[in-house]
């Protein structure tokens, strides 16, 4: 329990919502979303925002790229830091995405000419309206086609390539001549949480732990050997990759990482990532790192949110 140590806004709230599991309407969470709100973490996302919901180009999860802001860069910072549809900054993104999915808006963005650029920018818009709402009618629909292409390909019980292109071809009806949009990647894997037949679903989780690309745009290696050094940004990409499955619930699927969980815990019962990890994505969670506690609470309310996921008590 944490619950002994001051905490940030941010940490606080999570830890109560993610691993004490309290209601977010309570009187007690509501006051900490207002200061969440206000914080400088937040107040510095949505001095960016458009007027239109967004941050100008929509896709980049590059944390690299020289714009501080895209709009699903933003969206992603502002859910880790516990916002959510309810929060009128996300309601006004969620808006702007919808109204793309609709027809009535273009993205701002460079159009890839390599892919299909509408069956590309669908599943990446759809993928985060479903990470604000599972419930999104529209996202839905889209999340649907790309669970019946995956359906045919693993139909056979492991993952058939030829089958997949087929019913890409079939289902998404991608422009002549562009190339196939793999698998192993943040949107699929997000997108198909909960829309997969329960075997198939086993199936695919499966085969994203045993071959060796990891899971494009987070975590480039073999995701069932955790990286040697804990405190390391690889660590963390490695982190959000197990998380991103964990999502999905799989019985005993994620039950090899935790070993490597418990033999990196500090002997005061806290985990530290070390300053590394500082990536204004998923880290920082309180408003300073100059205090190390901080920082071990931070990490800490992560992995202990993890390992609810993965061996729910």
């Amino acid at each position: 329990m944490l619950t002994q140590y001051k905490m940030d806004e941010v940490p606080e709230y999570l830890y109560n919502r993610d691993v004490l599991g309290i209601n977010v309407i309570s009187e007690d969470m509501m006051e900490l979303k207002k200061k969440i709100l206000s914080s400088n973490h937040v107040e510095k996302i949505l001095s960016e925002q458009w007027d239109d919901g967004s941050w100008g180009r929509f896709h980049s999860m590059n944390t690299s790229s020289k714009d501080p802001y895209t709009t699903e860069k933003a969206l992603r910072r502002l859910l880790n830091l516990g916002l959510d549809k309810n929060d009128e900054p996300i309601v006004k993104a969620v808006r702007y995405m919808e109204s793309y999915l609709k027809g009535e808006i273009e993205l701002r963005d460079y159009r890839e000419k390599k892919h299909d650029w509408t069956v590309l920018t669908h599943l990446f818009v759809a993928t985060w309206l479903l990470r604000i709402d599972s419930n999104n009618s529209l996202a839905i629909k889209i999340a649907y086609k790309w669970a019946q292409v995956v359906e045919e390909a693993f139909k056979s019980g492991s993952f058939n390539q030829e089958a997949y292109y087929k019913a890409y071809d079939d289902i998404l009806k991608p422009e002549k001549d562009k190339s196939y949009w793999f698998i192993e990647n943040f949107y699929v894997v997000s997108i198909l949480k909960g829309k997969l037949s329960p075997e198939i679903e086993k199936n695919f989780i499966h085969y994203l732990l045993n071959q060796s690309k990891g899971i494009y745009y987070i975590y480039s290696d073999y995701l069932m050997s955790p990286p040697e050094n804990f405190e390391s940004r690889e660590a963390n990409r490695y982190l959000e990759a197990i998380e991103l499955i964990a999502d999905y619930g799989i019985d005993d699927s994620l039950d090899f990482i935790l070993p490597w969980l418990d033999k990196n815990k500090k002997t005061d019962d806290l985990w530290d990532m070390s300053k590394l990890v500082k990536d204004n994505m998923v880290f920082p969670l309180s408003l300073s790192w100059r205090k190390e506690i901080n920082r071990k609470l931070d990490t800490t309310i992560r992995i202990s949110k993890l390992i609810n996921q993965i061996s729910p008590e």
